[in-house]
C-alpha cells in the first residue's frame, strides 16, 4: 500500500505471506490490553493540495481500501487482494504493519501476533493517497484492537502519528475526517479543520498511464518562490476553499466536460478519466 509504482498483480485472487509461527489455525491471544475480536477499517482515497493548497488542503474521495485485522498468538500473516498484491511479501515493512506497530508503541506495547488482510482499490503512485489510506487504516486498526484504545490514543494523537509517518498532513487529515480538510502545524503539533463540501460536488479524476512516486514529484519543487507568487497562491487557496463550500458565482471561472476533454487531448500520455463522489465520512472502523 505504500506510494510508488503499481506492483504487478500476483497470481490467484490474492497474495499471502506469513512470518513467524504460522499454521492456518488462529492461536489465542495472550493476556493483555488486547481485544480478541477482528476489526475492519475502510479508508478513502484522497486528493491533496488541490492546486494551490500545498500540504494543506485535502479532499476525501469515494474510492476505498479495506483492512481486516485481528490479533493472534504469535507471528505475522499478511494477505493482499486487489492493487498491490505483491506487497504481501513485505512483512514488517508493509506500510499497514508499520503504522500498526507505531500505533501499538504509542498505546503501550506490541501484541503477540497480527493477522492482516488488505483489500485494495486505490491505485498506487497516482496521487490518490494510497499511502495515507494504509497509514490511517493501520493506525485505527491498532487502536481498535487495544482495550481503551480511544482514550490511550485520541483522535488528535492519531492525526499527529499518521502525519509523522506520512511526512505531511494533507492526505491523512482528509482520510481521517472525510470531506474537505485544511491541515496545518503550530507549535510542533499538527491540526486540521473539516469543512463540508457543497452538495453535489463531483470530483473528476484524470489519471495518467505512468505512475510517479510522491518522493520523486517533490524533488522538482523549488527551494523558494517569489513573494508575489506566494501572495497570488494564498489568494487562490482562499478562493478555492470558498468555491468548494459556498454557492458562489465566479465569472470567468469555468469547468466541465469540455475542459476535461481538452486536458486529456493535449496530454502526451493516455489518461483515464473517471467521476467519483466525495467521501464525507472519512475512515470508518467496524468490529
Amino acid at each position: 500500500m505504500s506510494a510508488g509504482t503499481d506492483p504487478d498483480p500476483g497470481p490467484g485472487p490474492g497474495a499471502d505471506a506469513r512470518a513467524g509461527a504460522g499454521s492456518g489455525e488462529r492461536a489465542p491471544v495472550s493476556a493483555g490490553p488486547w481485544r480478541d475480536q477482528p476489526v475492519t477499517v475502510r479508508a478513502p482515497a484522497t486528493s491533496a493540495n488541490l492546486g494551490p493548497g500545498f500540504d494543506a488542503l485535502g479532499l476525501a474521495l469515494g474510492l476505498h481500501d479495506e483492512v481486516h485485522a485481528q490479533l493472534t498468538g504469535d507471528g505475522l500473516r499478511i494477505e493482499v487482494a486487489g492493487v498491490g498484491e505483491r506487497t504481501a511479501g513485505d512483512g514488517e515493512q508493509h506500510l499497514v504493519v508499520r503504522a500498526m506497530r507505531a500505533a501499538f508503541d504509542a498505546l503501550g506495547g506490541q501484541p503477540p501476533g497480527i493477522g492482516l488482510r488488505c483489500v485494495n482499490t486505490i491505485p498506487h503512485g497516482f496521487g490518490l493517497g494510497s499511502s495515507a489510506a494504509a497509514i490511517v487504516a493501520g493506525t485505527l486498526a491498532a487502536r481498535a484492537l487495544c482495550t481503551g484504545g480511544n482514550e490511550r490514543l485520541p483522535d488528535d494523537a492519531v492525526l499527529r502519528l499518521a502525519a509523522d509517518l506520512e511526512g505531511h498532513a494533507d492526505n491523512v487529515a482528509a482520510c481521517l475526517a472525510g470531506g474537505l480538510t485544511i491541515a496545518w502545524s503550530s507549535g510542533g503539533s499538527v491540526r486540521c479543520v473539516r469543512l463540508d463540501p457543497l452538495p453535489g460536488l463531483t470530483p473528476v479524476l484524470c489519471v495518467p498511464a505512468v505512475p510517479l512516486a510522491t518522493e520523486a514529484a517533490r524533488q522538482v519543487l523549488p527551494a523558494a518562490v517569489p513573494h508575489a507568487d506566494a501572495a497570488k497562491n494564498a489568494a487562490r487557496s482562499a478562493l478555492l476553499v470558498a468555491a468548494l463550500t459556498l454557492a458562489l458565482i465566479m465569472p470567468g471561472v469555468t469547468a466541465g466536460p469540455d475542459v476535461v476533454a481538452a486536458f486529456a487531448a493535449e496530454s502526451r500520455q493516455n489518461w483515464t478519466v473517471s467521476v467519483l463522489d466525495v467521501d464525507r465520512d472519512g475512515a470508518v472502523v467496524r468490529s
